[in-house]
């Protein structure tokens, strides 16, 4: 699960981004085999398939560990068949989170035999996330059916009760105490259901895709601009919290909304997002910002630079790769150090692998 403390001020003076030279294919791979191998070496426990640490032995960092395995691992350079067995790997150890009994069936935020009763959303759609650019690389049926799975469990999670004020939108948390809405349950669910019907053509995934999407906007947009805010609970309270992670998940699913529709209004959307999201998090608000939700942003950035290639984009993103490769990282170890209250050491570096190995991925092999 991914816990919200601190908000960010809406209003800021903005300090551009220094140009960043343009990084080669080849170093983006390196540091990102580089990164992915820390990773490995210092925090998994291969006997276990899990992460060592409480911190890091959530659902949360794992799936941000799993993301980046699948990124190295399509990069597909010489040790291609051991990135191979690394993602099969990955798969099995994600296994152990997953709670079969419950109903929906779902992954738990623990691994077992300690699987957690109470269900986190957003914990499950970052998975089949990754699920699905693993079956766009490989085809594997089972893939595909537990996104589908996963997709099932937001539908489920959907709040039905029309007292509530926005009705509508998925919960945070299936605990009983629960009250919000976010976007990170709702935006990353409508990119897996747009994935899901890019595969399978069955218009239930997109008419709900559509449902989520729209709820966001109507719901959590930030007036006059097309950034959104984080949360809203039942009365209609919404904390003034705008994050990196909110806003790439919008981004990506108007980028495959208007691939799935092709109506221009959802890319223009996407590219003005881009420019405002660039905007708002300055240089100096990147680097306050734990790693993992930056990449989520940029990781849907890139996805519009597939589709409509703006060189700002590559650059916004290896400016902030750069000074985390000269400036943040151990070159003793290769090792990142978690940077915010939310971040844990795996999903930092996990974080960091995934851009690198993204940066290197051809723009035509992004899904």
């Amino acid at each position: 699960m991914i816990r919200r403390l601190w908000p960010l001020a809406l209003l800021a003076i903005v300090v551009p981004a220094a140009p960043a030279s343009a990084l080669t294919a080849r170093d983006g791979r390196a540091r990102a085999v580089r990164a992915y191998r820390a990773l490995q070496r210092n925090y998994y426990l291969t006997d276990q398939k899990i992460y060592r640490g409480t911190s890091n032995s959530y659902l949360w960092p794992y799936s941000q560990a799993l993301g980046a395995t699948i990124s190295v691992a399509g990069l597909r350079y010489h040790e291609h068949g051991r990135m191979e067995a690394a993602v099969r790997d990955r798969l099995a150890g994600l296994g152990r989170y997953f709670d079969a009994k419950a109903v929906p069936q779902a992954y738990s935020a623990n691994p077992g035999p300690y699987l957690s009763h109470y269900k986190y959303y957003d914990d499950n759609e970052w998975v089949g996330l990754e699920l699905l650019r693993r079956y766009h690389q490989v085809r594997e049926p089972f893939l595909l059916q537990r996104a589908k799975a996963i997709f099932k469990l937001a539908v489920f999670g959907w709040d039905r009760n029309s007292a509530h004020a926005c009705p509508g939108g998925v919960l945070f948390s299936q605990r009983p105490w629960n009250q919000a809405r976010n976007a990170i349950t709702n935006a990353p669910a409508a990119e897996m259901g747009l994935r899901i019907y890019q595969y399978t053509h069955e218009t239930y995934y997109l008419q709900w895709a559509k449902r989520m999407y729209d709820w966001v906007r109507r719901c959590l947009q930030i007036k006059g601009s097309e950034l959104y805010f984080d949360r809203i609970d039942f009365k209609g309270l919404i904390p003034r919290a705008v994050l990196t992670y909110d806003e790439g998940p919008m981004l990506g699913a108007s980028v495959l909304l208007y691939r799935v529709t092709g109506q221009a209004r959802y890319l223009k959307r996407a590219q003005a997002m881009a420019r405002e999201a660039m905007k708002f998090f300055s240089r100096g608000r990147l680097r306050n910002d734990p790693p993992a939700w930056s990449g989520i942003l940029f990781e849907n950035l890139l996805l519009l630079d597939a589709v409509r290639p703006n060189p700002g984009y590559r650059r916004y993103i290896e400016a902030w790769a750069d000074h985390g490769w000269n400036k943040l990282r151990d070159p003793a170890t290769d090792l990142f150090p978690p940077n915010g209250p939310q971040a844990t050491a795996v999903a930092t570096q996990s974080a960091f692998a995934k851009v690198f190995a993204l940066l290197a991925t051809e723009p035509a092999a992004i899904p």
